[in-house]
């Protein structure tokens, strides 16, 4: 994921995050987990707690669209502190 975002993502305006969140996996976003990529076995087991991770990424999503639509990049900074929040980039 890092190196995607840093070698990937060529433009440097501010708006591009990398948010790696303690605890979640490719599915945390879905409950329940949605088998139906066939290879839901092959990732990590979920080691959080899964309501609160869903909350978060629901949350992140919300502050994301928020800050696209207002060309404000105010909402989604402030989950840089977060407790669940392993690892928080900008550019």
């Amino acid at each position: 994921m890092r190196a995607t975002f840093e070698k990937g993502i060529a433009r440097d305006r501010g708006d591009c995050y990398l948010v790696k969140v303690e605890g979640a996996n490719h599915f945390s976003i879905a409950w329940p987990v949605d088998e139906a990529s066939g290879r839901h076995y092959l990732d990590e087991t979920e080691a959080g707690d899964g309501e609160s991770i869903r909350g978060l990424l629901a949350a992140l999503l919300d502050a994301f669209i928020e800050d696209t639509l207002s060309a404000s990049p105010q909402r989604v900074r402030r989950f840089a502190e977060h407790a669940l929040v392993a690892e928080f980039r900008r550019r």
